[in-house]
């Protein structure tokens, strides 16, 4: 009951009129705005997110032979179920940071048998290197990692409420078990489509100008990115950077502002493959909004980057067996 009282709409009134006095440009500014005025994440929009960590965590396929981690560029982008001849899992989360990489990677590992030619790749998204989920909106997703894998918060401040929410949820959608659809679906979330509230005049310039802002932020995510890939590099596998296809309007937006937002992270994806679909042209149809694909989309993707990951990776079993 008292639970129910923190996250009703009385509460999140009286919050708001206490974040008045905090600068939001702070992170128990950011906090308060996240953790108590905002709403709670719409419920399909959890359900989906549960089912996926649900997936991920205790039904992931040991045979799996390129395991795909990283943002929402990824858990909405990768179809696993496309490929035909490599075995690939997705542990993306959607505004997923690199400390969840990591924490994903660090307990999948234990269910992941090492065999030569196996690789990890991770979305190369330039504003990740500063990016901290647990400080936004969308921070319900760092709340299911750290039930499942122990992830400690950068703050437990207001977030007690949320982890006891997020773990009665968990036992709910586990309990009712997870459809072969699901299952199959090796952690792609579909049926994301394009919303005329993300196609507006101005949305993709202003998404884009946030996107560079972060990108120069103190990159806090570099740690977890460096720890991610020692921990790949130890067990035998490669770590890939992949960049996803943006729309014409992204592109555009981002080179009129003459920023290099890949600067930061360069020094950790020096001599690392890199995939690079960047500036790759894809028809109008298959783009949910500027930067995500539809689930058409990610289909079309997903067969277009299977042969290319399959010649790594058999570049990798070469290079494991000299």
């Amino acid at each position: 009951m008292f639970d129910t009282w923190i996250l009703s709409a009385t509460n999140r009134l009286v919050w708001k009129c206490i974040s008045h006095f905090v600068d939001k440009r702070t992170l128990k500014g950011r906090m308060i705005r996240s953790r108590r005025v905002k709403r709670r994440m719409p419920r399909a929009k959890l359900r989906d997110a549960i089912r996926h960590a649900l997936a991920i965590f205790e039904h992931f396929d040991p045979e799996t032979e390129a395991l795909f981690l990283g943002s929402s560029h990824t858990v909405y982008g990768i179809a696993p179920e496309v490929f035909q001849s490599v075995r690939a899992w997705n542990a993306g989360y959607n505004s997923g940071d690199f400390k969840i990489a990591y924490y994903t990677y660090q307990a999948v590992r234990q269910q992941w048998p090492k065999r030569p030619g196996q690789a990890v790749v991770i979305s190369d998204d330039f504003w990740m290197v500063s990016h901290q989920i647990e400080f936004t909106p969308e921070f319900y997703q760092a709340v299911l990692v750290s039930h499942f894998t122990g992830m400690p918060y950068e703050s437990d401040f207001l977030i007690g409420v949320h982890h006891r929410y997020v773990g009665r949820k968990i036992v709910r959608y586990r309990g009712k078990g997870l459809s072969e659809q699901i299952l199959n679906a090796r952690g792609f979330i579909a049926g994301l489509a394009a919303t005329a509230k993300e196609n507006r005049p101005g949305v993709t310039e202003a998404r884009v100008k946030g996107h560079c802002k972060r990108a120069h932020f103190q990159p806090e995510g570099l740690k977890y990115l460096k720890a991610l890939m020692d921990l790949v590099s130890e067990d035998g596998r490669e770590i890939v950077f992949l960049r996803f296809p943006v729309r014409e309007d992204y592109l555009a937006a981002l080179d009129a502002l003459q920023d290099d937002v890949w600067a930061p992270g360069d020094s950790l994806r020096a001599g690392k493959p890199l995939l690079d679909c960047f500036r790759m042209p894809f028809p109008q149809t298959y783009w949910a909004d500027a930067d995500h694909f539809t689930e058409e989309g990610a289909r079309a993707f997903s067969a277009w980057l299977e042969p290319k990951l399959q010649a790594l990776l058999q570049t990798f079993r070469q290079q494991g067996c000299k």
